[in-house]
């Protein structure tokens, strides 16, 4: 075999072997990555929409062995 050959092979042997590094995987709950914010956003105290809204209807609806609050 000449040298081309050989070097032939090898890009074709490396060559995947070298993308597999470069990969970038997305990061899951299993890496457990934690991230604390360095400060804490204030949110604004606002009133629900629904106690702005005089016409609308709320009710209790009974499901089964509880009930669900609806508006």
């Amino acid at each position: 075999m000449n040298i081309f050959k050989h070097i032939q092979i090898l890009v074709l042997v490396l060559a995947p072997a070298c993308l597999m590094g470069m990969e970038s995987a997305r990061e899951t709950v299993l890496d457990r990555i934690e991230h604390i914010e360095p400060t804490i956003v204030n949110i604004p105290k606002i009133a629900p929409l629904c106690d702005e809204i005089m016409e609308l209807k709320k009710s209790m609806l009974d499901i089964n062995n509880g009930s669900l609050y609806c508006e």
